[in-house]
């Protein structure tokens, strides 16, 4: 087990027998509009309201059922439309868009869900100056919307991330994760762990775009969407650029 690895499932268990001897108030912030990865956040929540805790779940995929009385939800569902609108990945094959450009179509969307979530009247009251809420730990889709990082700072909780697919480049730097893409292909890349070295070059220039379009383009527009919304990180943390990518570390 790596060093990385054990660090956080340590973290794990040290943070399961806290909460085990008392209910917790959870906040859950799973903004996209797909059941695959719904159903898993859904399985967590549910398990740990189960076990007493008092949930606040945000998802465009609220339980239809009668949910338990400690399990809130806040519906984004209509989030649903905008994404199947703006996102086709068949479309984009046909077209024959490069995985980059495809990847950075993706994240365009994600920022605008971030907004919509964002602005949602709910969750305006939820984060209002005048709110009276407060969170013990807030779990978030930790898929490249950072700009929703910010309510654990909103809320003065830990944070976890947590993702229904495995890391790509940029997730497994974000927790100091070594990768080489050299030999490692990134997991929107059709290879294998048998590259030639023409499909390393590839796989290298496609995760060094990657990284430089995050740092770059995409870190800066989610911090402006914190600011605009959350009004938390350069009012309360200083440097807004340095305090989001703090919040990315500490995933």
């Amino acid at each position: 087990m790596s060093v990385v690895s054990c660090k956080v499932v340590c973290s794990a268990l040290i943070l399961a027998a806290a909460l085990a001897g008392e209910g917790a108030r959870i906040l859950g912030v799973f903004p996209v509009p797909s059941l695959s990865h719904q159903v898993v956040y859904r399985a967590l929540m549910t398990e740990l309201a189960s076990r007493g805790h008092e949930l606040v779940v945000i998802t465009p995929e609220p339980i239809r059922d009668p949910a338990p009385a400690n399990y809130t939800q806040i519906d984004v569902s209509f989030m649903f439309d905008f994404y199947r609108k703006q996102f086709n990945f068949a479309s984009m094959k046909l077209d024959r868009m490069s995985q980059y450009d495809v990847i950075v179509a993706l994240l365009g969307v994600g920022e605008r869900l971030c907004e919509m979530l964002l602005d949602h009247k709910p969750v305006t009251e939820l984060i209002s100056p005048n709110s009276m809420v407060h969170f013990d730990l807030v779990f978030v889709e930790w898929l490249d919307m950072l700009s929703l990082y910010s309510f654990a700072h909103k809320f003065s909780a830990p944070m976890i991330g947590i993702s229904s697919l495995p890391p790509f480049g940029i997730g497994y730097s974000a927790v100091g994760n070594p990768i080489n893409p050299s030999y490692i292909p990134d997991i929107f890349m059709p290879y294998s762990d048998q590259m030639t070295f023409f499909e390393r070059m590839d796989n290298f220039i496609y995760y060094m775009r990657m990284n430089y379009f995050f740092y770059s383009k995409l870190l800066p527009r989610h911090q402006a969407i914190a600011d605009r919304t959350l009004r938390v990180f350069s009012s309360q943390f200083g440097s807004a650029s340095h305090q989001c990518q703090h919040a990315i570390l500490q995933l």
